[in-house]
């Protein structure tokens, strides 16, 4: 597929089924529920600016504030592990393939959020900590004459995140096709993975996936203005949208390591038909009612071709036996 196909169907992914689409932002509606019961909390703690620390501790009010505050961790924490693997759901399924939105399955959810999660923290959190450890050694040991080393390792760094974050969509993706971590980790084949679908291609991809969904974002911080609902509408539909789209996107590239796109009958396997000659014999054929077949008596004999097909009752199209889901428009059989 190219760039602008990727970016055209992930943005259209979310909204194709609109109502699974609001089932599936439940998570982040939550958390802006809890986004929203934090922030009167907070209004109420600053009636207590004036008081003493030992009435503050005293009072219900803080105790309250203080209950709300740690329920709005924990529960935005679990949603947001929920979010991470409704994310890879997207990619199991585009690589399926499939244009239907996902399910939500609590546990699966949980399990794949917590693994692509410590894929993430590895990928992103090892290199961090080398290059603060780097920062710190060269301030230390030239002092004020360190400034345009340090400006250099920043560049530095910065390159490494962006080259980090190429290899890191594609370990997602790798950990929503085997489900392993250490396949995740294998850093080699992930390289290798990277070439085949092209790093400048998926680079490219993504930074202007990122660029129209801050657009967005922006539109977004204006929607929050809005009193009490602006929070929440936007942590419900426009982050949300964000997680399926850069999924959906993520998972078309990695469809592309085997050159697969989309648009192909990747998992449909082509049908060769058995033919007679002198050195193989075949038997009981007789008595076999084929259907959907053509027979052709050109001086030999015993020579069929078969075609089972399963019409897809949404499209009309003409799908393998053995599909599960539609080549034409990715419906359930």
């Amino acid at each position: 597929m190219e760039i602008s196909d990727i970016i055209g169907d992930s943005f259209k992914y979310p909204l194709s089924d609109f109502k699974k689409f609001l089932i599936l932002g439940i998570p982040y509606l939550i958390i802006g529920l809890f986004t929203l019961l934090f922030a009167f909390e907070s209004i109420n703690m600053a009636s207590l600016a004036n008081a003493t620390e030992e009435m503050i501790l005293a009072s219900p009010i803080f105790s309250t504030f203080m209950i709300t505050f740690l329920l709005f961790l924990i529960v935005s924490f679990i949603c947001l592990i929920v979010m991470n693997g409704i994310g890879i759901s997207v990619i199991k399924e585009t690589i399926k393939p499939s244009n239907l939105l996902p399910n939500i399955e609590l546990k699966t959810n949980i399990l794949d959020g917590i693994k692509s999660i410590i894929i993430s923290l590895i990928y992103i959190g090892v290199p961090t900590i080398i290059f603060f450890i780097l920062f710190g050694i060269v301030g230390v040991a030239l002092g004020e004459n360190s400034g345009i080393l340090i400006l250099l390792l920043m560049l530095l760094y910065f390159i490494a995140i962006i080259i980090i974050g190429i290899l890191l969509t594609i370990a997602i993706c790798r950990l929503a096709e085997t489900n392993s971590i250490s396949e995740a980790l294998n850093i080699s084949n992930i390289i290798e993975i990277g070439k085949k679908i092209g790093f400048i291609k998926i680079f490219a991809t993504l930074l202007i996936c990122n660029v129209l969904l801050g657009i967005l974002s922006v539109v977004g911080i204006f929607i929050s203005m809005i009193p009490l609902i602006g929070t929440i509408i936007v942590m419900y539909l426009l982050y949300s949208y964000t997680i399926l789209v850069t999924y959906r996107a993520y998972g078309l590239l990695y469809q592309e390591k085997n050159g697969e796109t989309f648009t192909q009958n990747t998992f449909q396997q082509p049908y060769t038909p058995i033919e007679n000659n002198q050195d193989q014999k075949v038997n009981n054929t007789e008595n076999i009612d084929f259907q959907n077949i053509d027979t052709q008596n050109n001086n030999q004999t015993n020579e069929s071709s078969e075609t089972l097909t399963k019409k897809c009752s949404n499209c009309g199209y003409s799908n393998p036996s053995y599909a599960k889901i539609c080549v034409n428009c990715g419906n359930e059989l």
